[in-house]
């Protein structure tokens, strides 16, 4: 299923030069900040690990959309895909900019502001044995850096005398440093203790540089969607991770389907004419509805995964199968990764109208905002219930059974934890539970402790935005209660449930 091996820093940079290595279109960019940068090299210098990196070889039953690493020549694009690097993005993108490219890098200082940074090793420091991070120095795009508001130039690098006269060593010029070396050589007049000086940096430092080799995890080219889903949950434990929605965005690109902009919308062909034209994505839809204004696309796909796998299941049964054969009900993340395009095309537009038809379920319950939604992980079954009904939810004997779940649902405080396994019962046991079965596991499970509804006093609980919301739903019954409700809805006055 996958090698493991370590590889050469020159070898992988100079692969993804070439445009043999490249990322799936994930549609996140290059996020390192400058001391992140520094950090790394400083690492590296050093021949410390800087951990692993996985990549999956091309050919095999994914087909991802790719884009190069940033800062890769522009041929690279047009080359043969050999790997695809799924963990590593953020470090192989870092090194080849700052070891490889001839162009500036642009990246972030602490405060989150823009900055383009050239950086250089100082090589006096580096063999003085201190802090190697110290050593590692970004400048600025002109190669002068300044204090007092631009008045005052600290260090002056804009040209290779400069850098000469400093002994800053440019850290793009690693594995091609023999023209630099002459210079530094002439610079100095070939002066016996520079010439020894420059050998002890060669020999150290730009040598741990030449020999860094890196772990590389490789996935053979039969690996399954489930496995790879598996194995990078499991490696990508740092950094900022890719979800199932980034991972089949990159899966879908490959059929040429932008799942990305399907869900934030933006620029986009015509299905009809083919022009460019701006289209609103599904969140901007649903976001319309405050109680959805929180709902991810990992939601959106979760519903939609259940939909598909139930239909699976239940198309199995009818074949023959049984239970224990037939096709689970899933909406983990493994499940999501194995959803074909044309499942995604099929339910996306009856998910949506799912999520919005709950929406206008909660506010008949008079569950108005988002932070009086009790549960938002309930939504996604009750979008996928939704789905599947249509209008058929408006009928009293449904609504009356909607109700009853979902209130037991709330009390009974299902969704907290665990909620897939729970997720994929109430799209079985509900649909046929309307349809005349048996209650589902989640009324036949409930049991109401009178002494945890005295006890709530958070308005963050679950439970205590359900008694909120029956309150206002039953405002018209007395006027105490409806002007306490009225102060809640009105004042975000704090209700407390006691004795």
């Amino acid at each position: 299923m996958f090698d493991s091996t370590k590889t050469s820093l020159h070898d992988l940079l100079t692969q993804a030069a070439r445009g043999h290595i490249k990322l799936p279109d994930f549609q996140r960019g290059w996020v390192w900040d400058d001391y992140a940068i520094r950090s790394l090299i400083a690492s590296v210098s050093q021949s410390f690990p800087v951990g692993a990196i996985m990549m999956l070889r091309a050919g095999g039953e994914l087909t991802f959309g790719t884009r190069q690493l940033e800062g890769t020549p522009k041929t690279a694009k047009d080359s043969e895909t050999l790997l695809y690097l799924l963990d590593g993005q953020q470090r192989l993108t870092s090194l080849y900019q700052a070891l490889v490219s001839d162009e500036v890098i642009a990246t972030k200082n602490a405060q989150k502001q823009e900055i383009k940074r050239w950086y250089y090793i100082d090589m006096a420091a580096a063999l003085a044995g201190g802090d190697r991070e110290e050593a590692i120095i970004g400048v600025p795009e002109d190669r002068i850096s300044r204090s007092a508001f631009g008045r005052d130039i600290l260090r002056d690098l804009s040209g290779d005398a400069k850098e000469y006269a400093a002994c800053m060593f440019p850290l793009n010029k690693v594995f091609n440093a023999d023209q630099w070396m002459m210079g530094f050589f002439r610079h100095w007049g070939h002066a016996p203790d520079k010439s020894e000086f420059w050998f002890a940096f060669a020999n150290t430092v730009l040598a741990a540089f030449k020999s860094y080799h890196m772990p590389v995890i490789t996935l053979d080219a039969t690996s399954s969607r489930g496995a790879i889903c598996t194995v990078f949950e499991k490696v990508n434990s740092g950094g900022k991770k890719l979800d199932s929605f980034e991972l089949l965005t990159a899966i879908y690109a490959g059929s040429g389907f932008n799942l990305r902009s399907d869900w934030l919308g933006g620029r986009d062909k015509d299905d009809t004419t083919g022009a460019d034209v701006i289209k609103e994505g599904r969140q901007a839809r649903l976001a319309d509805f405050d109680v959805l204004s929180d709902l991810g696309n990992t939601n959106f796909l979760q519903a939609i995964s259940l939909l598909h796998t139930r239909n699976r299941r239940l198309n199995d049964l009818q074949s023959g199968k049984s239970e224990t054969d037939a096709a689970s009900v899933s909406c983990q993340g493994r499940a999501i990764l194995a959803l074909p395009l044309d499942a995604y095309r099929t339910w996306a537009d009856r998910v949506e109208t799912g999520f919005k038809l709950a929406a206008r379920f909660l506010r008949r319950r008079h569950i108005y905002w988002v932070k009086d939604v009790p549960y938002h992980t309930q939504l996604v079954p009750l979008a996928s219930i939704l789905a599947l009904l249509g209008e058929r939810w408006e009928q009293d004997a449904v609504q009356r059974k909607l109700a009853q779940w979902f209130w037991c649902g709330v009390f009974g405080e299902f969704y907290g934890s665990a909620v897939e396994s729970r997720f994929a019962k109430d799209v079985i046991e509900v649909p046929a539970w309307i349809e005349g079965g048996p209650e589902p596991s989640a009324v036949r499970d409930f049991q109401c402790r009178i002494d945890r509804l005295e006890s709530l006093r958070s308005r963050l609980s679950a439970a205590y935005k359900g008694v909120h919301a029956l309150l206002m739903q039953q405002s018209s019954t007395g006027a105490r209660t409806a002007r306490m409700a009225s102060a809640v809805i009105a004042g975000n006055t704090a209700l407390i449930v006691a004795p």
